[in-house]
């Protein structure tokens, strides 16, 4: 599957980055936080639109401010 734009690709990028900031894997993150493997490997992936809601889950789940879900880079 392709990203479903640049944005979304760009985006994807920076949220595994947060993650594995905070030493979480994918499998970990998910479990500990009751949220989906699959939906959030395609988001970090950029290859599914998300909903709000979820984003708002996964900052509370990082313990970091929603906007910093979009500070990144978005030239690159």
């Amino acid at each position: 599957m392709q990203a479903i734009s640049e944005e979304h690709k760009k985006f994807g990028q920076h949220l595994k980055q947060l993650r594995e900031e905070k030493g979480l894997s994918l499998n970990m993150f998910c479990y500990e936080n009751d949220l989906s493997k699959g939906e959030i490997s395609k988001i970090e992936r950029g290859i599914v639109d998300f909903r709000f809601s979820t984003l708002i889950k996964v900052a509370q789940c990082l313990e970091i401010p929603l906007s910093k879900l979009f500070e990144y880079d978005k030239n690159i």
